[in-house]
């Protein structure tokens, strides 16, 4: 638009103007093409939006919204009952891991102050030669190790 009123123009059509501004349009519109025919577009405009204006029944509505809302309901609640939601039970599960923790630090605790029942039943048996083989296990050669265990096998076998 070239019209410096132009801007003004819609809020003619929606008579949004004081009265010295209307009035002051008034008499511009029909000297001025451009602002005639902004004024004839909005106009055009507002009438066509009126015209396809439907009337909806609010009763129509709020039926419509209640049944909705009801669907919407039930699909939650439906979806609630086969959901695996814990969130109800975290307060009521949390003694557990701290049980299952305090069970393990205790066994561990009593597991470690006795050594283990096999190796102390196999060092109770044994005899003082054994013992200090195993003892020094890692300074004797394969040799010995293998010459001890055929004395052993043959004491053992002259036994029975």
């Amino acid at each position: 638009m070239n019209c410096a009123h132009s801007r003004r123009i819609s809020r003619y059509a929606d008579n949004e103007l004081p009265q010295k501004e209307k009035e002051f349009l008034d008499k511009h519109i029909f000297t001025c093409p451009p602002c005639l025919h902004e004024l004839k577009a909005i106009t055009s405009i507002k009438e066509r939006i009126l015209k396809n204006k439907v009337d909806t029944n609010a009763g129509f509505f709020w039926q419509t919204l209640k049944k909705r809302i009801d669907t919407e309901a039930r699909a939650v609640s439906t979806k609630e009952m086969f959901s695996l939601d814990f969130g109800s039970w975290a307060k009521r599960l949390i003694p557990v891991p701290i049980f299952a923790s305090l069970l393990v630090l205790a066994f561990l605790t009593i597991n470690s102050r006795n050594s283990n029942l096999i190796d102390a039943y196999l060092f109770t048996n044994q005899d003082s030669s054994v013992l200090e083989l195993m003892d020094n296990a890692g300074s004797q050669s394969e040799i010995n190790i293998l010459l001890y265990n055929q004395t052993s096998f043959l004491r053992s076998q002259s036994i029975c």
